[in-house]
């Protein structure tokens, strides 16, 4: 991580750490801490979420899990862009085929079939194992950011 990305996550985890003291109604110690320890993970997990969203990494050759972990990531993002559904009127969606780049063994298609379905607006209906085609339906007309996540 560079200086700048260390002061964003810096300023960031500051933010976060200053809204948990606002909204605390007795101050001690151990609610200090936690409170502490949670504003880094969430900034650390955020700028790992900018990265992932913001433009590709560079992959190197044999990394089999960096779109599975892209996809993970982007996943916050997509359940809470879905929730809108609570609230808007709720179309009827689609049948989409998902072909993953690099076919994988049971557990590879186990985890992108957790990662496709996780979000409230993608389930996956049919599996292909040996050609790495899901069959997903989805609510919105075009791929959401896991599924995008995990053609990179």
């Amino acid at each position: 991580m560079d200086t700048r990305a260390a002061a964003a996550v810096g300023a960031a985890a500051a933010a976060c750490f200053a809204l948990y003291w606002a909204l605390l109604s007795a101050t001690t110690g151990p609610q200090l801490v936690v409170g502490a320890g949670v504003a880094v993970a969430a900034a650390l997990a955020g700028r790992a979420a900018a990265r992932a969203l913001t433009g590709p990494a560079p992959r190197p050759a044999g990394r089999r899990l960096a779109a599975p972990a892209r996809a993970a990531v982007a996943l916050p993002v997509q359940i809470l862009w879905d929730a809108r559904w609570l609230v808007l009127p709720t179309p009827r969606g689609e049948h989409a085929t998902f072909r993953f780049p690099e076919p994988g063994g049971p557990d590879r298609t186990g985890l992108v079939t957790l990662l496709l379905s996780a979000a409230p607006g993608t389930f996956v209906t049919r599996v292909d194992a040996e050609r790495g085609e899901f069959t997903v339906h989805r609510l919105a007309s075009r791929p959401d950011l896991v599924e995008r996540g995990l053609r990179r």
